[in-house]
């Protein structure tokens, strides 16, 4: 009978030994699966290119401010890319902005690649971890949108501040599908409205009658009706002509009154033409005014230093 006992209570330790065994077991297994599934996310999405890794530009990105942003940059233990800048470089320095706007940029693409290549893949029996690792990407992906667009916009005003000293213009940057305020307003005069000191481009305008002193120009939209605008100006537009994309800028002087053809007495906006020649040497200087699009920028390699 003691042997029995003795064989029933060591049987009952090498079950208890077993089943934590077994559960040991279920938690490495568990661990094993989230970083196989881990591994296998990875590596199906485009998480890095030859000079940078995305884990870098998160890490890089947790301080919001541009300033934060150049200290890591300036420093070779904080880099995102294989670019230094030097300690001499001026935050205020709309080059330097620039150059932090496009790298961002390249990094914004690339991780936006990743975000869509991961919406709707079903990864079988990772859902769980994809969800996890999908949140992660997007977390750095509106980080690096925030920046970008925080550092473009500053940069944007600090350009249009100085060419309205210059010239006392600001540049119409609107843009409601394709159509800037001017047209806009013309089809939509309930949400739209033309402001004094703006220079509006005449682009999908027509010259719809000429009236002492000017034309009236009505938008050029098919399947909209227009509002009527007045064009002060001695130079000749023949009736029915339209124009085209920067050929000619006006600013509002005011209102306007005209007799129409039906002889009804009317009151529009009044408008006059701008010659914007004079202010494309400031304009050519710009790197963010009215729009980034420079490709032909020099950095000074005292200021930056790559690799």
């Amino acid at each position: 009978m003691h042997k029995i006992i003795m064989m029933l209570a060591m049987l009952g330790v090498l079950g208890g030994c077993a089943s934590w065994q077994i559960f040991e077991s279920a938690e490495q297994q568990e661990a094993r699966r989230v970083a196989e599934c881990q591994a296998h996310i990875e590596s199906s999405l485009p998480l890095s290119s030859g000079t940078y890794k995305f884990q870098d530009v998160y890490d890089a990105m947790q301080e919001f401010s541009y300033n934060e942003f150049l200290k890591k940059a300036k420093s070779r233990e904080g880099r995102i890319g294989k670019c230094v800048l030097s300690p001499a470089v001026d935050e205020n320095d709309l080059r330097t902005a620039y150059a932090v706007s496009l790298e961002i940029s390249s990094y914004f693409k690339e991780l936006k690649s990743a975000v869509d290549n991961m919406q709707g893949r079903m990864f079988y029996g990772c859902q769980d971890v994809a969800a996890q690792e999908y949140q992660k990407i997007f977390k750095r992906y509106q980080k690096i949108e925030k920046m970008g667009k925080d550092i473009y916009y500053w940069a944007q005003d600090k350009e249009e501040k100085d060419f309205h000293s210059k010239t006392g213009f600001y540049l119409d940057l609107y843009d409601w599908y394709g159509n800037n305020t001017l047209t806009s307003y013309m089809i939509n005069s309930y949400s739209f409205r033309p402001e004094k000191e703006y220079l509006y481009d005449l682009k999908r305008l027509e010259v719809f009658q000429r009236v002492p002193g000017g034309y009236l120009l009505r938008a050029d939209i098919s399947g909209y009706p227009s509002e009527i605008i007045f064009i002060k100006t001695n130079r000749f537009f023949p009736v029915g002509s339209q124009f085209d994309s920067n050929q000619v800028f006006v600013t509002l002087t005011g209102k306007q009154r005209y007799t129409t053809l039906l002889g009804e007495d009317k009151e529009v906006f009044a408008f006059r033409i701008v010659d914007i020649k004079p202010f494309q040497k400031w304009l050519k200087s710009y790197l963010f005014y009215p729009q980034a699009v420079r490709t032909d920028i020099d950095f000074n390699p005292n200021l930056v230093k790559c690799n």
